[in-house]
């Protein structure tokens, strides 16, 4: 990995693959954002683009800057990136006001539909969502009838809930930093859309005919987990209290390398983040439609399925078969907290 320190402000870039011919990724600004904290995000990206056969690197940027001081030191990091030679492409995060990154976003030669937003969702949000729907179905079958579980519910989650109940799906609990909130006949997604505008994350405190605190959405009695409130959401003590069989990310890295062996042990499919996140990043690249990206993944998730040593590894031989192909060697370490 290489890290390039900014020179206007006090922030970084760091680029998975620094001989790719581009790198995506995203920026987020705190007063402190660690650079060790950025690796698995940039290399979760990099595994997307492998699996998919596709020559491109991860790439994870901060802006380290206090509340009062953002907009000014992010304008100038969007700026200063604007400049670099390979081009990297960085989508906004946590701390980031998307207007800042105006002088990026001119060069982002990506669709302008991905950021464009409809009923409080972007594109790219509508279209992750879709692509992690597509892989639940893939591993767990039709959702019709299936009950489900959004953990670190937001703007993706708001989708994820519109398209799953349209599909015949029910929405028992939804958990932010704040709590889960219960509810088995399931959640009204209108309901949600109105609490999720007007509380935010306070929502789970709230809503639903009971409420846990946050680690009780692993335990929920679900056939689907989606899950992504922040990296390493799912540790080893969570994964044991799972119900569901099938856990689909929505957010990156959102498991502990722990996590993923506690259920490998109990029967329980993960698809991989850099798989169910794909949607957005595949359709950002060549001439890849959205919807042929969603295919792309549920066709993945096909070829991966039933291999010896299981869901993860199976997409990680894969992305790293397609890595030997051009470059000397493959990063040190695969996408896991």
């Amino acid at each position: 990995m290489k890290t390039r320190k900014l020179s206007t402000v006090d922030g970084f870039v760091l680029i998975d693959l620094d001989t790719a011919p581009g790198s995506v990724g995203i920026v987020r600004s705190a007063p402190k954002i660690l650079v060790s904290g950025a690796e698995m995000l940039a290399r979760s990206v990099t595994y997307t683009f492998a699996a998919f056969g596709i020559q491109a690197s991860g790439a994870s940027a901060g802006v380290n800057a206090k509340p009062e001081d953002r907009a000014a030191a992010v304008t100038a990091f969007a700026e200063e990136v604007a400049s670099f030679d390979p081009p990297v492409l960085l989508d906004p995060a946590k701390g980031i006001d998307p207007e800042n990154l105006a002088a990026l976003t001119a060069k982002d030669p990506r669709s302008a539909a991905l950021r464009t937003a409809t009923d409080g969702v972007s594109g790219a949000d509508e279209l992750l969502a879709s692509g992690a729907l597509a892989a639940a179905e893939a591993v767990h079958g039709p959702l019709a009838g299936a009950r489900l579980v959004i953990e670190g519910f937001g703007p993706v989650g708001l989708s994820l809930a519109r398209q799953a109940v349209a599909a015949g799906a029910t929405v028992v609990a939804v958990a932010t930093t704040a709590g889960t909130a219960l509810e088995p006949a399931g959640f009204d997604p209108v309901a949600l859309a109105e609490a999720w505008l007007a509380q935010g994350e306070a929502m789970a405190k709230s809503i639903g005919s009971a409420q846990k605190p946050a680690w009780a959405a692993w335990g929920a009695d679900a056939d689907v987990v989606f899950c992504g409130s922040k990296t390493g959401a799912m540790t080893h003590e969570g994964a044991a209290l799972l119900k569901a069989r099938t856990v689909v990310p929505i957010g990156p890295v959102p498991v502990t390398a722990k996590a993923l062996a506690v259920m490998g042990r109990n029967g329980v499919t993960y698809v991989p983040d850099f798989v169910s996140l794909a949607a957005p990043l595949l359709a950002g690249v060549g001439t890849i439609e959205p919807g042929e990206s969603v295919g792309k993944i549920t066709a993945l998730i096909a070829e991966c399925s039933g291999a010896p040593e299981g869901l993860f590894l199976a997409c990680c031989g894969r992305a790293e078969s397609f890595l030997r192909t051009w470059q000397e060697s493959i990063p040190f370490g695969r996408p896991l907290a």
